[in-house]
């Protein structure tokens, strides 16, 4: 008889083990499930901007400062992109945008400081010497839009600053470092 019963409850252990996983997945005890709609769990989303986001566009660059650059800069690729396009993606309302300066790819993204809805892009481009090891060219636009605009098809502008520089160098190595203000206005 105890072997009867010893059987028994292996037989019963195995489907309550069964219904109890069952009923736990998407409570949180074992598979995640789907969402319960709990408030209290972190969903990371991308930050959205909420007003003056219309930013995406081709913004062309006037700098206050046209004076040419050093013929070390000129070396290594580095110019103003007096008259240039910048162009300016925006996914959405979220703040995290692409861009490009001719060839250069941009990331970056667009926030707010107060009553201010401020722009910044950066890149790296790698620069390959003939030997030793690569060099970069970082550039860093930042800048503060002069009205923020709510629809892409009003005017909108921002004003900054428009850094380039060469770092990685080595004995030798032509050396460029750019601050310029500018202007940049969307077409």
């Amino acid at each position: 008889m105890r072997d009867e019963v010893s059987r028994g409850k292996t037989y019963l252990r195995v489907p309550l083990l069964l219904v109890t996983a069952v009923l736990s997945m998407g409570s949180g005890m074992g598979n995640p499930g789907c969402d319960s709609g709990d408030d209290d769990v972190d969903v990371i989303a991308p930050e959205e901007c909420e007003f003056g986001c219309a930013i995406s566009g081709a913004y062309v660059f006037r700098f206050q400062d046209t004076t040419p650059l050093s013929a070390e800069c000129a070396q290594v690729g580095v110019s103003l992109p007096e008259a240039e396009r910048v162009v300016v993606v925006q996914n959405g309302r979220e703040v995290d945008i692409q861009g490009t300066l001719g060839e250069v790819a941009l990331t970056g993204s667009h926030y707010e400081v107060g009553e201010d809805k401020h722009l910044v892009l950066r890149a790296v481009v790698e620069l390959r010497r003939r030997e030793g090891p690569p060099t970069e060219l970082l550039y860093l636009i930042e800048g503060v839009f002069a009205e923020p605009p709510e629809r892409l098809d009003a005017p909108a502008s921002f004003s900054g600053t428009f850094n380039a520089n060469h770092v990685n160098t080595g004995e030798g190595d032509p050396q460029c470092r750019v601050v310029r203000r500018f202007t940049a206005t969307r077409q």
